[in-house]
């Protein structure tokens, strides 16, 4: 079949086992939105993949485009951005697991999405500076619905959620800056 080939700056939002030695990854392209690729022998040698495809690593992924097919193949991957802090710390690890799996479900396959690039690959990289703040959490939450279309404000969600009223009067001053 047709096919072409094609190297992009991607955050890698998951891989999971997919039969024998290969692994199948979600990645969100900068110019090209989500795409499911599968990544062959992929479990077996990372020399081709510049190391372990992990949630979150920014890489730029050449890929195999198949026409009128879903499912692409990751060729080879050089990583770009190694996240070395978030994986020693399980709080960062849980906030980018679950930045991801949003980013993930409001990305559409195969349609570039310059501001959702953008949430994601920002929160990663806070989230590689500094541990996960509760308030930037719900800022970033705030931002991703907004861009979805809700017409909810991180003012609403900050009077939603649980936080103390100290954390809530920080919240309250950004949300305030940032209008």
């Amino acid at each position: 079949g047709d096919w072409s080939s094609d190297v992009c700056s991607s955050d890698l939002l998951r891989a999971r086992a997919f039969q024998d030695d290969d692994l199948l990854v979600d990645l969100l392209a900068e110019h090209a939105g989500r795409l499911s690729v599968v990544a062959r022998s992929a479990r077996k040698s990372a020399r081709r993949f510049g190391g372990p495809l992990e949630m979150g690593t920014r890489l730029d992924a050449e890929l195999n485009l198949h026409a009128g097919r879903d499912l692409h193949t990751l060729t080879r991957a050089d990583v770009t951005v190694p996240l070395r802090r978030i994986r020693e710390d399980l709080d960062r690890i849980t906030a980018l697991a679950y930045v991801l799996e949003l980013v993930r479900l409001c990305a559409r396959e195969g349609a570039a999405d310059a501001t959702l690039y953008g949430l994601a690959t920002g929160a990663v990289d806070v989230l590689e500076r500094a541990p996960a703040a509760p308030e930037a959490l719900i800022l970033w939450e705030a931002a991703l619905l907004a861009h979805q279309g809700y017409a909810v404000t991180a003012a609403t969600l900050a009077r939603e959620a649980e936080l103390s009223p100290e954390l809530r009067d920080t919240l309250e001053r950004q949300i305030g800056r940032a209008h």
